[in-house]
């Protein structure tokens, strides 16, 4: 693929991933994780929005966060740096993720949603086939925390993406 490295400026691959996790050269899960995460990434980055291998990377991507996030602590969110996680949702943090959902594309609102069926089927409202609602003031504290995290990955990226 001849543009991939001026697309791409840091390539991963699971096969390095696993290779470097075998050698030992990883310190922490932290650092799995990032390089699983940027294996992903950079498929969204890559390919186009829609495309199948888009699309598979983003379930992949939201299955990888569902399995590192308790290797990796609920309060832990980078190397050194510890977050106090909320124990109660507020009006700001709803509001936030609302204004946040806004700004993001078609296909990062599926992948929401798909968080959303997977860990908390009860606040998605399907009623009308035209479109689909998710009742953020019925989200559980865990799932509005996993939809928030994806909703803020989406939009970094999309900030990379721009740059």
């Amino acid at each position: 693929i001849p543009d991939y490295p001026n697309v791409i400026k840091r390539p991963m691959d699971l096969g390095t991933v696993a290779h470097q996790l075998d050698a030992g050269h990883y310190t922490s899960v932290r650092q799995v994780a990032n390089d699983v995460e940027l294996v992903w990434n950079n498929a969204m980055t890559y390919n186009m929005d829609g495309s199948w291998i888009h699309q598979a990377a983003a379930k992949l991507k939201i299955v990888a966060d569902g399995k590192f996030s308790p290797l990796l602590g609920a309060s832990r969110q980078g190397v050194g740096e510890t977050v106090e996680q909320p124990t109660e949702l507020t009006f700001e943090m709803k509001h936030q993720l609302n204004q946040n959902a806004n700004l993001l594309t078609s296909k990062d609102l599926y992948g929401m949603v798909g968080i959303v069926e997977e860990h908390c089927k009860k606040a998605l409202d399907q009623t009308n086939p035209a479109e689909v609602e998710i009742d953020i003031d019925t989200l559980d504290l865990q799932t509005f925390l996993k939809v928030d995290k994806y909703v803020q990955d989406c939009l970094a990226r999309a900030k990379r993406k721009k740059q």
